[in-house]
């Protein structure tokens, strides 16, 4: 009779449900208290957990990982206003950065969870703002912050990419110039 042979650490596990569903567990690091973190996969068959306990493997092998969490835009705004650039800028520079992620960001984007965040929604955000009569250099200024902030966050590996860097602020329009005439200047 042949043994079964166990994962090794890191490797995952498989098992059935009571209610008949399959789980798959992992664990990906620790945190600051040292205690052990894991994630729960489901599905209806087995073979689901497999592929989705696979693919999670990979992506932690290949360092696309990111953990679950549910830190929504507006927290990591806030966290990256206070703890990254606060230090780092001049007040009046913060200042301004607080107000369009005051004004502007929260009232649109902050309870999107960050890592749920998609080039359509920015892209949404843009387009209503630019319906609300901002200007285009206005909303350049709401990109930055907002491509700063993701930046930021895809150092920290919260999120996989900056989305912001897939898209573009909406261009300024060039107004054309009016010169005076000869009789205007001779007045």
């Amino acid at each position: 009779m042949a043994k079964k042979t166990k994962r090794g650490n890191n490797e995952g596990t498989i098992t059935r449900r009571k209610d008949g569903r399959w789980e798959a567990r992992i664990s990906f690091g620790r945190d600051a208290a040292g205690k052990v973190k894991r994630m729960t996969l489901y599905g209806k068959t087995r073979q689901d957990v497999a592929n989705k306990l696979t693919k999670t493997l990979h992506d932690k092998q290949h360092g696309t990982f990111i953990a679950p969490q549910k830190l929504t835009l507006g927290d990591w705004l806030a966290i990256w206003l206070h703890d990254y650039k606060r230090p780092s800028i001049r007040s009046h520079t913060y200042d301004s950065y607080e107000t369009i992620v005051r004004l502007h960001l929260n009232h649109s984007l902050s309870r999107m969870v960050l890592k749920d965040l998609r080039p359509e929604h920015v892209q949404r955000y843009y387009n209503e703002k630019v319906r609300q009569g901002l200007d285009a250099s206005t909303i350049g200024q709401h990109h930055k912050v907002l491509s700063g902030a993701l930046k930021q966050a895809e150092k920290n590996q919260l999120v996989l990419r900056n989305i912001c860097r897939l898209m573009e602020s909406p261009r300024q329009t060039r107004k054309e110039m009016r010169t005076l005439t000869i009789e205007q200047v001779m007045i």
